[in-house]
């Protein structure tokens, strides 16, 4: 359970909620939905930079400052009444008159390693020429873009990537950068698409490699990150290790480590930190060394991701929105411990996902044919959240977990509802007088 307490920051004036598999958030422009997204992305890196650390003593002022306020460009949103909580099973993370207290809760020890990605609105920077030597500023932005310059080269000619069912398929070319091959056998650059696709295609291209080639230890992940996990690792064993045995050399060190399971690459760098500090290595000659598996595992590999979009309908035609919903769900639940995260303006977004509800209730009364032409991805009600966001405020209908959902965890009345109602009243005024003779 991941519980969040946010109060008085920015736009939000008071949002309590825990999340789930699959969480939406719905509201108007500037009520503090894009806040509350990135305060749910921080936490969910701060949980998986504790667990890589092995340890919460390195998060300071300093670090709250440059990862919490300028990484996600929240200057300016922090006042004296602002409040931030929150508590899973791994940490708990308070703020409060400008302090902040970290701790480690009872499942810090069994902590997954994960990988968290957020993918903002601007996110068709991606196709703009020579964007890899645009200058950028250290925040959320920049490290999309860094993470899309690291998986794109994944998708090669022999990789390419259906994007839904719009008759193009991606690819990275090494010459030609990014592009589309079309039905009739001619290409585009991504830069030279639609708008559509160019919001569409970064998103789809994330999305597809977090849940499906996301697999083993991330070929992906920087030197520094993996240094720190090293270190981290290190720091955790020392205490308990008990040595290799006496005369080893450091391919013998490493040897022993794959013969316990670890894969080559793990037991290459471990070995290497133990063979080149040679105070470590005297006190690991010792003895027999013994290393759990299943701890190193949860350290290095990715174990699950975190996607957070914002709008994904952005530039969509109606139809797209819904094939690209049923998609986001049919995705997410490849991995159990996988979660997503959306906040939308859309009823298109909101009424698709209200279809896989429905599609779960029914799953077992449609006749083949019938579920076979309709399509719709079934999702279990119990791991879907969805919240209306007003004013700065969360206001469900829900008393007991504040969602906008019923019983059923169908999505009842909210602010499309009211929107429409509006719309339809305008209508029906200016049908009275419509045919009349002037």
């Amino acid at each position: 359970m991941r519980r969040y307490k946010i109060h008085n920051l920015g736009p939000v004036k008071n949002a309590e909620f825990s999340l789930n598999k699959i969480n939406v958030f719905i509201g108007p422009q500037s009520a503090g939905k894009s806040t509350l997204e990135k305060i749910i992305s921080f936490m969910m890196w701060l949980e998986k930079e504790a667990i890589k650390h092995q340890d919460t003593d390195f998060i300071d002022d300093n670090f709250i400052n440059e990862q919490l306020v300028e990484f996600h460009k929240l200057s300016g949103y922090f006042n004296a009444n602002t409040i931030i909580s929150y508590q899973s099973d791994i940490i708990g993370f308070e703020y409060g008159n400008g302090k902040h207290s970290v701790k480690k809760m009872d499942g810090f020890s069994k902590g997954e390693y994960g990988k968290n990605s957020y993918i903002p609105a601007e996110r068709n920077i991606v196709g703009l020429s020579n964007i890899s030597a645009v200058p950028f500023q250290n925040n959320y932005i920049r490290s999309y873009l860094f993470d899309w310059l690291s998986i794109n080269k994944r998708y090669t000619k022999d990789s390419k990537l259906d994007i839904l069912d719009l008759g193009v398929k991606y690819l990275n070319d090494e010459k030609k950068g990014d592009q589309f091959l079309l039905d009739d056998g001619n290409s585009i650059s991504l830069e030279n698409a639609s708008s559509g696709l160019q919001s569409l295609t970064p998103l789809y291209v994330f999305v597809d490699y977090l849940t499906s080639k996301r697999l083993g230890y991330p070929s992906d992940e920087s030197y520094d990150s993996l240094q720190e996990k090293r270190k981290g690792l290190l720091k955790k064993y020392l205490e308990v290790i008990k040595l290799i045995r006496e005369n080893k050399t450091g391919d013998d060190i490493t040897e022993v480590l794959r013969a316990i399971g670890l894969s080559p690459e793990i037991a290459v760098y471990i070995s290497k930190e133990l063979f080149n500090n040679p105070d470590l290595y005297t006190k690991l000659m010792a003895g027999n060394i013994k290393l759990d598996k299943e701890t190193v595992e949860r350290i290095f590999k990715h174990m699950f991701c975190n996607i957070v979009i914002e709008e994904p309908e952005l530039n969509l035609f109606p139809k797209t929105q819904l094939s690209l919903m049923y998609y986001l769900v049919k995705a997410i639940q490849k991995n159990p411990k996988d979660t997503l995260v959306l906040t939308t303006h859309s009823p298109y977004i909101l009424y698709a996902l209200n279809n896989c509800i429905l599609s779960y209730h029914v799953k077992d009364k449609l006749p083949k044919e019938i579920s076979q032409k309709v399509n719709v991805p079934p999702i279990n009600p119990q791991t879907v959240s969805v919240w209306s966001v007003n004013d700065g405020k969360i206001e469900g209908t829900n008393a007991v977990d504040g969602t906008i959902q019923d019983e059923n965890g169908l999505i009842r009345k909210n602010y499309f509802d009211s929107i429409m109602g509006e719309l339809m009243d305008d209508f029906r005024t200016l049908l009275d007088y419509y045919g009349e003779e002037e």
